[in-house]
């Protein structure tokens, strides 16, 4: 079962019974999207043609610049 599955059963049941502001909703929520994130990446770099030198640094710089917390990103 992959990681975004698994990420995504969790957020769901946590969810269920707790406030959408409780610090563990937020933080599973934000571990769901980087799994899904981390999937799309994965699988495009993967891909055929194989991203640049450079294309692969504006991601790296993108993703390096989004510093937010968890509670922010709400």
């Amino acid at each position: 079962m992959s990681e975004r599955i698994v990420a995504g059963r969790r957020e769901n049941a946590l969810k269920r019974y707790r406030p959408p502001n409780d610090p563990l909703v937020l933080e599973a929520t934000c571990n769901r999207k980087a799994a899904a994130l981390r999937d799309t990446i994965r699988r495009e770099a993967e891909s055929d043609p194989p991203l640049s030198l450079e294309q692969r640094s504006q991601l790296a710089i993108l993703l390096l610049r989004s510093g937010r917390t968890p509670s922010e990103a709400a």
